[in-house]
């Protein structure tokens, strides 16, 4: 999961611009800042399953960030296992 955190309130609440609201895109504001909060205490606790990223930073660095995680992921799955 990559959350995208620092951005601007209004833009976090708008998932979609499509002219008939989805059902997420009803559920208000409230809702979605309960979510963001719910994912983001969730990253705190589990750092190793979570990514939060700044969206205030500029692109190439965002995608480094989410680069090097997915990097260091596939890396550990190659790896062949130690057995006991």
């Amino acid at each position: 999961m990559v959350e995208v955190d620092e951005l601007d309130k209004s833009s976090s609440v708008t998932i979609l611009a499509v002219d008939t609201p989805v059902r997420l895109e009803r559920a208000g504001r409230s809702f979605h800042e309960r979510v963001r909060e719910g994912y983001l205490e969730l990253a705190g606790k589990e750092p190793g399953r979570f990514l939060v990223v700044d969206a205030g930073r500029p692109i190439d660095e965002i995608q480094g960030v989410i680069r090097e995680r997915v990097g260091r992921l596939l890396t550990r799955r190659r790896r062949p296992r130690k057995e006991s």
